[in-house]
């Protein structure tokens, strides 16, 4: 009698067995159309690379900017919703593609075709090797999870080229504020009050408020608008809004415009995050009036500055930690040196040996000694430049003839000698006068390292000060003032690295002044007896993983070791 119950086990076990087979034998295809479904997205990815490419040298071209490639690891990358795309793609003078490759890691397209010419068989599987990505360029491992701090640093933001940067003009306005006077003639009726009146107004430019100026007050404003009084205010000498009266129209109306003020529109002259050309490589850089780059590190909160060619990133505490001077002697071109060599000699090169410790390094030492047990990890030996180069010899080298000084015994003229204590005026007083561009780059003997063979390796631990040339890429000016970019935070001065001069008072030759680079609202020369503040700045290895953060003073980058 037949079981009609079910299958028995026997009969189960044939039916699995058979499934499993006929599995083993679609799986291939399975696996393969799903694959050539992945290669299909891919292709259609692919043109929209090669189609935001033409529109990206359209957009270019606009700005006056000739491109000839664009590519997903510098400033010309597109904006694309997949960001594990890789590409490199060429174009000719014309912004026609000459070549491209492409890649999402599991597919590679590298070709000349046209990209509607393409087909699935010209695609290969695996990424491309000619396209490289940021961790290969510099040898770092491939993260399994999480993202390198350099990466999420360079996605935050717009990348743009400093070729439009005037580095020789005013990038702000001195005053905070400026009048704006209504156009429009209004009726204004007279109240019971007092009213400050005056022939004129002055214009406070820190808080933005308005005074009227050779009058008085009194509550009779149309007697004194007919004594010539022109402006007024209402019940205070110092108000955010005034009057100045055209015409009386009756003994309760007057004909007035309004004066009231705005917040000067600083002229940006470069926000945000800047690139320029070193050589081979592009630093990478922040500049103007940016609040994205804060990180907090070692219970110390820093701004970014730059990346510099290795991709390490420096960074400059927010304020300054302590207070300083520079050095403790003067009177000697060897005294403008982080480092210097021998006071008294007779040649430059005995003079910038690197022999001796500046005061202020030495405070930088004792500082990077109190973290280097915890934090030192996370640094590397990325150099710090303090500039003693002297003029070039081009430049038309300061006379104080020129600046009505025609007695013999008081006129002073730069040596350009930079030893014993000849009046010197250093490289960084001559150059912005020339009005040049600044430049990352640094010689040997001025490039402060631990071990590294690019510099001097005359450091013992890897911190040190901005330079000025640093320091005007991040926006300030020389000998100008501006609290509008993010450097500007106190009051107080703080000390750059580079030489300012050895400077002989005209007044009194014996009396010599010692002179370096300091910042704050701009770059200027100081005293190197002044007590500034010190602002240390380190340099995070490339490998620094992020960790959270938005960048912003409230909610800063951390970081962490991978």
């Amino acid at each position: 009698m037949k079981n009609k119950n079910g299958f028995t086990l026997v009969e189960l076990l044939a039916v699995i067995a058979i499934l499993a087979i006929l599995v083993i034998i679609a799986l291939p295809n399975v696996l393969e159309i799903f694959n050539n479904a992945k290669k299909d997205i891919f292709l259609t990815e692919t043109k929209t690379v090669i189609k935001k490419t033409s529109d990206k040298y359209i957009s270019e071209v606009m700005k006056g900017n000739k491109i000839d490639h664009i590519n997903s690891l510098d400033e010309t990358k597109l904006n694309l919703s997949n960001n594990n795309l890789k590409y490199d793609i060429k174009l000719d003078n014309k912004g026609n593609v000459l070549s491209y490759v492409i890649s999402d890691n599991n597919f590679c397209l590298e070709s000349t075709k046209n990209i509607y010419d393409v087909t699935a068989d010209d695609v290969t599987n695996g990424s491309c090797d000619s396209v490289g990505d940021l961790n290969s360029i510099l040898g770092r491992e491939e993260l399994k999870k999480g993202t390198y701090f350099t990466d999420k640093v360079l996605s935050d933001n717009v990348i743009q080229s400093d070729n439009d940067i005037d580095f020789t003009i005013k990038n702000y306005n001195g005053d905070k504020y400026t009048l704006n006077m209504d156009s429009d003639q209004i009726e204004y009726s007279i109240k019971n009050i007092i009213y400050y009146y005056g022939n004129n107004l002055y214009l406070h430019p820190e808080s933005g408020k308005l005074s009227p100026l050779g009058g008085s007050s009194s509550n009779d404003i149309i007697s004194a608008y007919n004594s010539g009084n022109i402006v007024f205010c209402e019940n205070s000498d110092s108000c955010d809004i005034m009057y100045k009266i055209d015409s009386v129209k009756s003994n309760s109306v007057l004909l007035v415009k309004r004066i009231t003020t705005i917040p000067n529109q600083r002229t940006s002259n470069g926000n945000g995050l800047f690139y320029n050309g070193n050589g081979n490589s592009k630093i990478y850089y922040f500049r103007g009036d940016v609040g994205n780059n804060y990180i907090k590190f070692a219970d110390i909160m820093w701004r970014i500055v730059r990346f510099n060619d290795d991709y390490s990133i420096r960074i400059i505490s927010d304020t300054g930690v302590t207070k300083s001077a520079f050095n403790t002697s003067v009177g000697d071109n060897a005294y403008v040196g982080y480092m210097y060599g021998n006071a008294g000699s007779n040649n430059y090169n005995s003079t910038h040996k690197n022999l001796n410790d500046s005061t202020v390094k030495t405070v930088l030492d004792d500082m990077y000694k109190k973290f280097e047990k915890d934090y030192s990890s996370y640094l590397i030996d990325a150099g710090f430049c303090a500039d003693r180069t002297l003029a070039d010899p081009s430049y038309t080298k300061f006379d104080s003839t020129a600046y009505g000084i025609t007695d013999e015994a008081s006129k002073v003229i730069d040596t350009g000698l930079g030893y014993g204590n000849n009046f010197t005026l250093y490289s960084a007083f001559y150059k912005y006068q020339e009005k040049l561009k600044p430049s990352f780059k640094c010689n040997k003997n001025d490039f402060y390292t631990v071990s590294n063979k690019k510099g001097n390796t005359a450091l013992k631990y890897p911190i040190g000060l901005l330079s000025v040339d640093e320091a005007i890429f991040a926006g300030a000016q020389f000998n100008s003032l501006n609290t509008s970019y993010y450097l500007y935070n106190e009051s107080v001065p703080w000390w750059l690295m580079d030489a300012g001069g050895n400077y002989n008072n005209p007044e009194d030759l014996n009396n010599i002044t010692t002179i370096v680079s300091a910042g704050s609202q701009g770059v200027y020369g100081q005293d190197v007896r002044s007590e500034l503040s010190v602002r240390p700045v380190i340099n995070l290895k490339n490998n620094v993983v992020y960790k959270s953060g938005k960048g912003t003073y409230s909610d800063p980058y951390q970081i962490e070791l991978k």
